[in-house]
């Protein structure tokens, strides 16, 4: 009876932390909402509002759209249609401009937010059997959502993901406690649903599976005839609802694919793979928190701030400089610096028009250009691999130092997890893990690797750090010494 009464009150408190952080979340969103929205949520609230108004994938509702993932799309279309008046949901300049407006269109992030709480906390009881480690994990990626990267106040598809891989991830703990068919049907829907909302995962996913089904196969010698049946159930109905979407595509573009953005981001990497000797030290300074360069990165690696600017040793690495703006406002393409910008405003536009002249999908060329630059140095490509790396793990990339050494705790007790499970054949943390990791190594590798790339793995991350703490606690108390494995 006692036990029940922890357990309630623990439960209570962890359910109270999840409000708190919906109250905090939201004074957040009001206090930082711009008067119109910026790039890439441009991009989705037109999306989402042809779908509402027209009923077509399109960013200008006359030509059919695959530029981006659909699901987060038609999400926010289907909560336009329902939670905004149609004076809003039918007028697209509405959509984009006025505080009040964004206010309203933005509040779909809050319902992913105490999904993706309720989520975490599910996941976390299977991983710590506690609602107290639980709510650490849960504070802990809520508190980065609403307070230091502000994904509450833009539309993309990261609040999504993040939802959809922590109910892949504990679908998938389940499926491997359990080994049932309802557990496989489950866990390939939730694949199909994450593909459909990050194409990345198409290239990762069956990985994942293989490792798992190995790790499975190795312990469950009496049973594999079942478990052959459970993941062919899985790679059915992955099959099934991402299918769909691939054969529209096919049938409006030839292009049996989720999104045509790869080639891009695969070139704007190769691109970047160019950088002289001191770009690349630089790289270490240019892409870490603001915090830490202060302190002593900048001492260390010999650069400053003014490096960044215009005229700067760095300036090629600032994707935000004012004259690249003013360059690209005026159409003097020709003047533009920074390598992002270059690639994005006059390489890839060079290529789309090279392809229609030879009457190939501009995606295929352009990852057909992006591996040849890649191929040509290749020893170089992993020394960048090597930086684009230490760029992904910033998830916070500010001025408060507590915060970013969180974030690095963050990834270091990540690693530690992984490499831990690994070593002890731990199938709770390597399916928690394993994802994780060729998530992790597939954007370094083949990617410029943005910090937010990294934003939906905080639960993953806040999970494995939690796993750790926990780990040490119960270390320290039954032997009072410092002993975690």
């Amino acid at each position: 009876m006692e036990i029940n009464k922890k357990n309630f009150y623990s439960a209570t408190y962890t359910f109270a932390v999840i409000i708190i952080f919906q109250v905090i979340g939201n004074y957040s969103r009001q206090k930082y909402v711009q008067e119109e929205f910026m790039d890439d949520a441009i991009h989705y609230v037109k999306l989402a509002y042809q779908i509402a108004d027209k009923g077509i994938y399109s960013s200008d509702g006359i030509e059919y759209s695959y530029s981006r993932e659909p699901l987060s799309s038609f999400l926010q279309a289907g909560y336009l249609k329902i939670f905004t008046p149609s004076s809003i949901h039918s007028d697209l300049n509405k959509l984009l401009t006025g505080r009040e407006n964004l206010l309203r269109v933005n509040a779909i992030n809050l319902i992913y937010l105490l999904a993706i709480s309720l989520a975490m906390w599910w996941v976390g009881w299977m991983i710590f059997h506690s609602h107290f480690w639980s709510m650490l994990a849960i504070a802990i990626t809520d508190m980065y959502l609403a307070f230091y990267e502000n994904y509450l106040i833009t539309i993309n598809s990261e609040m999504l993901s993040i939802l959809l891989l922590i109910l892949l991830t504990g679908s998938l703990i389940k499926f491997t406690q359990f080994k049932n068919l309802k557990w496989a049907i489950w866990t390939g829907v939730i694949m199909g649903l994450l593909v459909l909302t990050k194409a990345v995962f198409y290239y990762l996913l069956p990985f994942y599976l293989l490792g798992v089904l190995i790790l499975i196969w190795i312990r469950e010698v009496q049973s594999r005839k079942k478990l052959l049946t459970n993941f062919l159930a899985i790679g059915l109905s992955y099959f099934l609802i991402i299918f769909p979407w691939m054969f529209r595509n096919h049938i409006h573009f030839d292009d049996f694919s989720i999104a045509e953005r790869g080639g891009q981001v695969l070139l704007i990497r190769a691109i970047k793979n160019q950088m002289t000797e001191i770009e690349y030290k630089g790289g270490y300074y240019a892409y870490a928190p603001q915090a830490f360069n202060k302190l002593f990165l900048g001492k260390i690696l010999d650069f400053k701030e003014n490096d960044l600017i215009y005229g700067g040793k760095l300036q090629r690495l600032n994707r935000g400089l004012e004259e690249d703006q003013n360059a690209i406002q005026n159409n003097e393409l020709d003047k533009l610096i920074s390598y992002y910008q270059r690639t994005h405003f006059i390489e890839i536009p060079k290529l789309f028009k090279e392809a229609s002249r030879l009457n190939v999908l501009p995606e295929e060329l352009l990852k057909s250009k992006a591996f040849e630059m890649i191929k040509s140095d290749f020893t170089n490509h992993l020394k960048m691999t090597i930086l684009f790396n230490w760029r992904g793990i910033w998830i916070y990339k500010g001025q408060y130092f507590f915060v970013a050494l969180a974030n690095l705790f963050l990834f270091v007790s990540f690693y530690f997890v992984f490499s831990k499970s690994l070593i002890k054949r731990d199938m709770v943390a390597l399916t928690l893990c394993l994802l994780t990791m060729y998530y992790i190594l597939f954007h370094s590798f083949l990617t410029h690797y943005i910090p937010r790339y990294s934003v939906i793995l905080l639960p993953i991350l806040s999970l494995a750090s939690v796993l750790l703490i926990r780990n040490c606690y119960n270390a320290f108390k039954k032997n009072n010494q410092f002993h975690p494995c």
